[in-house]
């Protein structure tokens, strides 16, 4: 695997213990769900490859994983009660039979695959919730994450991956993408500070929407890295239209280098 991947709960894709739940399905991809008679253990929603399946449930392609390779993941989500969810993960081989499990109670962890996997499904669990608000789930290579504190300012627009908090002078990389329905793949950081902005294709083709986008998510980046670091910051694109918006972003970064010489 050589990205990062953020997969969203999104209407239609996946599978959703729907029966007795309330879903409601908000802006900036964030569900609300809630069905406190769900017995725990019971799955809230999976993510899973749709050939595996018996029945013709929508399925966005599930991130490749390298079988024997250790992985991390985040889940970006409230939860009442506390520690009230987690994450299975079932291992499937070429014949579709599981070879084996995990399950985690927390919103944090590491798993690594057997050997054998072809195939695999992540499905959250209740394990006495009542109420749960979800945002996203970032898998990546655990090497790549390691110390890593990964933070989403409430928008599924940004994601900031701090991987030496303790260090705040140390390199800044921007990576500019274009947003993606189900799953988005983010490239491999390439700094010990990496945030990830994503613009929906309509602003990436009309500059006047796709400048203020820009513009509104840089202001929690500069609100939490200060202006000279951003203005400072190194640019990448992924995904076709943005290297155009790098342009708009060096803009910005020149107007925030003025305002911190001032």
């Amino acid at each position: 695997m050589t990205a990062l991947y953020s997969l969203f709960w999104e209407p239609g894709t996946g599978e959703t213990f729907d029966y007795g739940s309330l879903i409601d399905y908000q802006p900036q991809r964030v569900v609300q769900y809630r069905n406190p008679l769900l017995s725990p253990s019971r799955i809230i929603h999976a993510w899973h490859d749709s050939q595996w399946q018996q029945q013709a449930t929508p399925a966005v392609p599930l991130p490749l994983l390298i079988p024997g390779t250790t992985y991390q993941f985040f889940i970006d989500a409230e939860q009442t009660p506390a520690n009230s969810v987690g994450l299975a993960i079932d291992y499937y081989d070429r014949q579709g039979q599981r070879i084996d499990d995990d399950l985690h109670d927390a919103l944090h962890g590491q798993f690594t695959l057997p050997k054998q996997t072809a195939t695999y499904q992540l499905s959250l669990i209740t394990l006495n919730n009542e109420h749960l608000t979800f945002r996203s789930l970032l898998i990546g290579p655990a090497a790549a994450l390691k110390n890593a504190q990964v933070g989403w300012p409430r928008t599924d627009r940004i994601t900031n991956i701090d991987c030496d908090k303790s260090n705040q002078d140390g390199i800044l990389d921007i990576v500019l993408m274009r947003q993606r329905i189900g799953v988005e793949a983010l490239p491999m950081p390439q700094a010990r500070h990496q945030v990830y902005l994503k613009l929906s294709p309509t602003e990436l083709a009309t500059p006047e929407l796709g400048q203020s986008a820009l513009q509104a998510l840089v202001k929690p980046i500069v609100a939490h890295y200060g202006q000279a670091r951003v203005s400072r910051a190194s640019i990448r694109t992924s995904g076709r239209g943005t290297a155009q918006a790098a342009s708009w972003l060096q803009q910005l970064q020149a107007g925030l280098a003025n305002k911190s010489l001032r």
